[in-house]
């Protein structure tokens, strides 16, 4: 090889360096380390949460917490009606201020309406209906009011995200993880499954007194929204709603059908072990749709660039999930032993078969969901 070729190498080597510290330096400016930040962290923090927990309950009391905790994440996956995500993609788009303001205001009023409703729904479930554990009632009762939490905390992040307001999100992760680690675990420890609960309202309230100075102009400013935008604000937000819906319920119908079926507290605490790694590691590619869905929203009828940045995000997001499944699959029972106990090692087998689903909804799965859905192919996911 001569010294040209040399040269003309270190020169390209030089020039892919440069693009590469470029775009990191942009993606840095812009918040997505931020966010990919948090995200590690708060999910550490969750982990440990939920570890701490479980050690101060025990397993009987954790697989009854678990039950109630199912029940409720059902009821959530129908929160505001899903007018929250169809806010995302109206405000990231290109408009102007005082026509974003409108579907702000109008999107949160109907939304906390909409979780009013919910929250009913849930209270009548734990009076009239059927139960494969009796003992979840009262929790569910408990839990009855948190959608209204979840809901105006879930909006004020969907606002920070449509401004692009990347590190104050980012923080507020923080403040919420963080508190909901601190008083769960004192409530689990001083008074059991009623205590943790307790803590997930405290922390939830102490997110919606940061927020309430950027929430509150949004309701106040008495803009209106158009009928006609209504109308497709809705179109958006029922297909589009039902559509995460039917995809996140997959999650959860597993849990729903073994209370009913064979209604073993221990036996579920056991499954919660096994999914609760993988599911916790969600916030991968949930990270980085946070921080991409956005700008794909931007560029929604920029096909060339679309193709481009799709197929590189898949690509490389593939290569880590693979890595992860992987080494979870290995060292399935030596995490599972370190983190929960021995008593937990029944687990292996489903904690293994989760780990290697991990990999193909994380790669292909949630991103594809996503894009389509900020790209309103709304119908393509309902029919999915």
């Amino acid at each position: 090889m001569n010294k040209f070729n040399v040269q003309a190498i270190i020169y390209k080597t030089n020039l892919y360096l440069n693009k590469f510290s470029s775009a990191l330096k942009q993606l840095f400016v812009h918040g997505f380390f931020h966010i990919a930040g948090t995200n590690v962290a708060n999910k550490i923090i969750a982990a440990i949460t939920n570890i701490l927990i479980i050690r101060f309950i025990g397993k009987y009391e954790y697989g009854v917490l678990g039950a109630a905790y199912n029940i409720y994440s059902i009821f959530i996956l129908f929160s505001g009606f899903g007018i929250q995500s169809a806010i995302l993609i109206f405000c990231s788009e290109k408009r102007n201020y005082t026509e974003k303001l409108s579907y702000y205001r109008y999107g949160f009023i109907s939304g906390f309406i909409a979780s009013i409703a919910l929250s009913v729904g849930m209270l009548c479930y734990a009076v009239i209906g059927k139960l494969g554990i009796q003992d979840t009632k009262q929790y569910i009762i408990m839990l009855c009011i948190l959608p209204l939490f979840n809901y105006i905390v879930q909006f004020f992040f969907i606002v920070l995200r449509t401004r692009r307001e990347n590190k104050k999100y980012a923080l507020m992760q923080n403040v919420s993880s963080i508190s909901y680690f601190l008083f769960g675990c004192i409530g689990a420890y001083i008074h059991g499954i009623s205590g943790a609960i307790i803590g997930n309202y405290v922390s939830h309230l102490i997110v919606i007194a940061f927020c309430l100075k950027d929430i509150l102009p949004l309701v106040r400013e008495k803009v209106v929204l158009s009928n006609k935008n209504k109308l497709v604000l809705w179109e958006y937000s029922i297909k589009n709603g039902l559509s995460s819906a039917l995809n996140q319920i997959l999650y959860l119908i597993d849990i729903a059908m073994m209370v009913y079926l064979i209604s073993d507290p221990e036996i579920i605490a056991s499954y919660k072990v096994a999914v609760m790694i993988p599911e916790a590691l969600s916030f991968i590619p949930s990270s980085i749709m946070v921080y991409f869905l956005p700008v794909i929203v931007k560029h929604n009828n920029d096909y060339t660039w679309l193709k481009s940045k799709i197929a590189k995000l898949m690509l490389y997001s593939g290569i880590f999930h693979v890595l992860v499944a992987a080494f979870l699959v290995i060292f399935a029972p030596y995490i599972i032993t370190l983190l929960w106990g021995s008593e937990y090692l029944d687990s292996t087998v489903c904690f293994r078969i989760i780990s290697v689903n991990y990999f193909f909804l994380a790669t292909f799965r949630f991103p594809c969901t996503n894009i389509l859905a900020g790209l309103k192919k709304i119908n393509f996911n309902l029919f999915l």
